[in-house]
């Protein structure tokens, strides 16, 4: 007898009375976590998800712990709901398909039903629930071995274009700790910029967080966020008692971190400029057959040393590209075989991919006298 899809058994699912509470797993009845009212409240206000885009069609989504259905009594309202299946049908809405999700609560309370994400095809990864139940709404901070194995299971899931979804009790600071963590390790970003794309979306504001990330990559120079409207007053418990244990050998922020913490953040975060250094660039023909097109010299750590172009590497969406973040390079040699090139993407109106991880773009346009180009890039 053929085995039922995972379709058909929603379908069947759906016309079956709901399965009996699981066991207790915290101090509250039926597994809830045990919060005070003001933590629920918290968790209510609190935004359900930010989506931050990586490229190559993957996107990170970053959210508050989603609850099961058992809760509804203490959600705060119809508007607070936020079930797993109200996170994958809204990335359905849009068209998008989750592949993975990551439970970084670190916690050991019964949140939801983690069999509601394998009706929908993605994997579903704890990566640590030793520090006993979600008495408050408070992130512990990860260990080394934690962060590795969701950085681990995110480099599997965006093999192929996808979203994967991160989830902590309060949304922001392990979620955002390991899209830091992801987005240097991953595509390449510096950590500063990593850090400042990543706030933009989720503020992390709790200090062994970023404490955590200070003393894994010494080159960050960045201050905890200040403490989110959401929060609301009181004491919301952010101390060292809670069960977790304490960072090993934290290195000290390096001198000008402490110079900088004031600063204000950009606006949009800016990959950071390095040394001045050589780069090829390399055109491959319907053959296969590689050839150097050109060389130059460019500032930006983001920039691989070798970039080619190929067949099937091309984007026609000049206006989306246009709006990219861009960096000037000034050629070296072959500046008339790139002229040719750029006049053949000036006809046809696209924009050669020359870069796939992290992607990296030559739009069409004519070197200047100089020898100047612009490439553009998406992280």
């Amino acid at each position: 007898m053929a085995e039922p899809t995972k379709r058909a058994r929603r379908a069947s699912a759906a016309a079956m009375p709901p399965p009996p509470p699981r066991p207790a797993t915290s101090a509250s009845a039926g597994g809830a976590p045990a919060w005070s009212k003001a933590d629920w409240e918290r968790w209510s206000r609190a935004p359900r998800m930010a989506t931050l885009e990586v490229g190559e069609g993957c996107a990170l989504l970053l959210m508050k712990a989603p609850l099961g259905e058992r809760y509804e009594d203490r959600y705060g309202g119809e508007a607070c709901v936020h079930t797993p299946h109200m996170v994958v049908e809204r990335l359905l809405a849009k068209k998008r398909r989750l592949a993975l999700v990551v439970d970084a609560t670190l916690r050991s309370s019964y949140l939801h039903d983690a069999r509601d994400w394998d009706d929908w095809d993605a994997t579903h990864v704890k990566i640590g629930a030793r520090r006993g139940p979600a008495d408050r709404l408070v992130d512990a901070a990860p260990t080394r071995i934690e962060v590795d194995k969701a950085v681990a299971a995110l480099a599997e899931a965006w093999k192929r274009p996808s979203v994967a979804a991160v989830y902590s009790l309060d949304g922001c600071n392990t979620p955002g700790l390991i899209a830091v963590a992801a987005l240097v390790e991953l595509r390449g970003a510096p950590v500063n910029a990593a850090f400042n794309a990543v706030a933009e979306h989720r503020p992390l504001f709790r200090p062994k967080h970023v404490a955590w990330l200070k003393a894994r990559y010494p080159a960050l120079a960045a201050a905890p966020a200040p403490r989110p409207a959401w929060l609301g007053g009181g004491d919301d418990g952010d101390d060292a008692s809670d069960g977790e244990e304490p960072l090993a050998a934290a290195a000290p922020p390096p001198p000008a971190a402490a110079a900088d913490a004031d600063a204000p953040k950009p606006k949009r975060a800016r990959l950071q400029p390095a040394a001045t250094r050589a780069h090829r660039l390399f055109v491959v023909g319907p053959d296969g057959k590689r050839s150097l097109l050109a060389t130059f010299d460019a500032a930006l750590a983001l920039c691989p040393a070798d970039l080619e172009s190929t067949p099937e590497g091309y984007d026609k969406d000049l206006a989306k590209v246009e709006g990219y973040p861009s960096f000037d390079a000034t050629l070296t040699s072959d500046a008339a075989k790139l002229a040719e090139f750029c006049k053949y993407l000036v006809a046809r109106k696209k924009a050669a991919v020359v870069s796939k991880a992290p992607r990296v773009y030559l739009p069409p346009q004519a070197p200047t006298a100089a020898g100047g180009i612009v490439l553009r890039y998406r992280t």
